[in-house]
């Protein structure tokens, strides 16, 4: 939520055992911004993810197991 307006004050309030000061405003206008549905997750690529023989395989020598 955004509030826009003036100042006029402090009011303190307990929260369990402590006391806490809150502003107090005279808004003269609000907006509640709506709540995203789903949060998707980025997909993340690795820092090295380039694989250049990726659709062949690697050259001649380096694809045999070695024993």
């Amino acid at each position: 939520m955004t509030v826009a307006g003036a100042l006029e004050g402090v009011s303190t309030r307990t929260i369990g055992e402590h006391p806490y000061t809150y502003p107090v405003v005279r808004a003269d206008s609000t907006h509640l911004w709506p709540i995203p549905l789903k949060m998707e997750r980025p997909y993340y690529y690795p820092p090295y993810w380039y694989d250049p023989w990726y659709p062949w395989g690697y050259p001649y020598p380096y694809h045999r197991l070695r024993n």
